[in-house]
């Protein structure tokens, strides 16, 4: 395993947003919707006595299919465009062509393959799009790493830890060479009883992929020579410490202010969509979903915006999406129960049935 350093940048020189000040956040603040988005498209997933879904724990769209796992049934799902002739793609098992449970799940469009993260298993299983197994690759040997990112301009797959750490572990996995390449690794080791707090997160973009871990307010962009810093996202005073999640932190008093906890990042045009929660560490438990979008060229900060329009159904209240196929649209999925009557009226869904897909396509 050999090592690549990471470039070192001055801070000063790179773009930079804070979420540190809370007060800052007005939670009916709002954004016209329909300035981003010419149409969207309302995708029932057909509900079969073989396929009840009670949860959309990933979703991955390529041109001619939606690909979805669902944590409770431990099954992946194959839908096509418009939500019906569904085919079940493998199965929880031990066998080479079942997985134990699976952590992330990849789309090589260009193949028409599948790649899923079978994280206790400790392989990255490789299936057609047509539900064919075609081969396993290795994952690192270390448990904590527990997300990655396939890079088909690279010929690679990206794995990163969500150590608790400043340094981030980030490995490079050569698919032409077979080899691993480690880019960065952890300073610490966790003390005995502490608990994973941050996330390591991978966001797409139509250049280079960005990294960002919640202990380091460098976001890099992952290159071919190494991670170059690309933005700052600040959150000081509001970063959980290490020391948050010990063992013995849930009955030692909480800190008297609010923690952030970031949960995931998407580019969408010229606007960086940071999904966050900011908890209440005093008497309450739980936590207040929230989306800041900081707009580069304009260099603005939202600490917090809701989509809203009245054409098409809002974002509102830190709704999770993700870009979708070529990053024409955005996709996001929700449970029939969440829906207004007249809007299940409309497009014929009933309130029992599987969750519905929502595909907002760019202008």
């Amino acid at each position: 395993m050999c090592l690549t350093s990471c470039s070192l940048t001055k801070k000063d020189d790179l773009i930079s947003y804070s979420l540190e000040d809370v007060s800052a956040i007005n939670v009916d603040a709002t954004y016209p919707l329909d300035s981003l988005v010419k149409k969207m498209d309302v995708i029932p997933l057909e509900t079969t006595d073989s396929c009840l879904l009670d949860d959309v724990a990933l979703l991955e769209e390529s041109e001619d299919y939606f690909f979805i796992y669902s944590e409770k049934t431990s099954q992946l799902y194959r839908f096509a465009k418009d939500g019906k002739n569904m085919k079940t793609i493998s199965g929880k098992g031990q066998g080479p062509q079942e997985y134990l449970s699976i952590k992330r799940m990849m789309l090589d469009n260009e193949s028409k393959e599948l790649y899923i993260m079978d994280y206790l298993g400790r392989k990255m299983k490789i299936f057609s799009f047509d539900g064919e197994y075609l081969r396993s690759l290795p994952l690192p040997e270390d448990f904590a790493y527990t997300n990655c990112f396939l890079s088909l301009r690279e010929k690679a797959i990206y794995y990163v830890s969500s150590y608790n750490s400043v340094q981030m572990d980030f490995l490079k996995y050569d698919l032409e060479t077979s080899e691993f390449i480690a880019y960065s690794h952890r300073e610490r080791e966790m003390d005995k009883g502490e608990f994973f707090i941050g996330q390591t997160l991978f966001c797409d973009t139509e250049d280079y992929p960005l990294v960002y871990h919640y202990f380091n307010d460098t976001v890099f962009q992952v290159t071919p020579e190494g991670l170059f810093p690309h933005h700052l996202l600040k959150l000081g005073e509001r970063t959980l410490s290490f020391d948050d999640f010990k063992a013995d932190a849930f009955t030692n008093p909480r800190p008297q202010y609010h923690k952030i906890q970031v949960w995931g990042m998407e580019i969408v045009k010229n606007k960086v969509c940071i999904f966050y929660s900011l908890s209440r560490f005093k008497k309450e438990r739980g936590s207040v979903p929230l989306m800041a979008v900081y707009t580069l060229g304009e260099k603005t900060l939202a600490p917090h915006v809701n989509w809203v329009s009245e054409q098409f159904l809002s974002i509102e209240q830190g709704a999770r999406f993700h870009v979708g196929y070529q990053r024409t649209s955005l996709l996001r999925s929700c449970f029939p129960e969440s829906l207004d009557e007249e809007f299940r009226k409309k497009y014929k869904i009933h309130e029992d049935d599987n969750p519905v897909i929502l595909k907002y396509h760019l202008k």
